[in-house]
């Protein structure tokens, strides 16, 4: 699996295993309040290496094709997923080594130029009926390519990362999100996140 290499040195991934009650909101408090507590803004460039120029002319990107793409993406890498999972009742211990993915939210966005939508896509990643408190979404883009919708950049950001908004200012991606840290339930920092093709690197 390829992770793109996120352009974050202070990045740490939080890892919290406490298993009571799943959490699917994808947005805790907002940063209202950001200045009365004084929470500090990391603002840095994300470089996505699956974006690239496309060819692509077919149907646009609507929410229920990015969720089959996601889903068809990872069955074929042998996980499960919402729809292709065990039931319940035979569920085996040997399935909670294999990640099941669940959609939870989309956010449009052009991010190769041609004028057909691309995304940033949530998901939760976690053995199936897992339940956890601290269990946060992973995110990943899907954007066409001269092949069709493709998922890419799996993990360009880590799960500890709450995206809060997607923006396009002046033709620059931007990515409005939090540094949360679920175990004391507290937000860390802020963070405004530039998007830019991996080909722009040498720019």
């Amino acid at each position: 699996m390829k992770y793109s290499t996120i352009a974050l040195a202070t990045c740490f991934l939080i890892s919290c295993n406490s298993r009571t009650s799943k959490e699917h909101n994808n947005t805790p408090r907002s940063f209202e309040s950001s200045e009365e507590y004084n929470i500090p803004v990391k603002d840095t460039t994300i470089f996505l290496d699956g974006i690239t120029t496309s060819g692509y002319h077919g149907q646009d990107l609507t929410e229920s094709m990015a969720k089959n793409i996601l889903y068809t993406h990872f069955q074929e890498r042998g996980f499960y997923t919402e729809y292709a999972k065990p039931s319940f009742e035979k569920f085996r211990d040997v399935d909670n080594y294999i990640p099941c993915a669940e959609y939870a939210r989309i956010f449009f966005v052009d991010l190769n130029g041609n004028k057909k939508r691309d995304a940033v896509i949530s998901y939760w990643f976690d053995p199936a009926y897992t339940n956890g408190h601290c269990v946060q979404p992973h995110y990943a883009i899907i954007a066409d390519t001269d092949k069709g919708y493709q998922v890419t950049d799996k993990e360009f950001i880590p799960p500890s990362f709450i995206l809060d908004s997607i923006a396009v200012n002046r033709q620059q991606v931007v990515i409005h999100c939090k540094e949360y840290e679920c175990a004391n339930k507290r937000v860390l920092r802020n963070l405004v996140l530039k998007l830019k093709s991996g080909q722009e690197k040498g720019d």
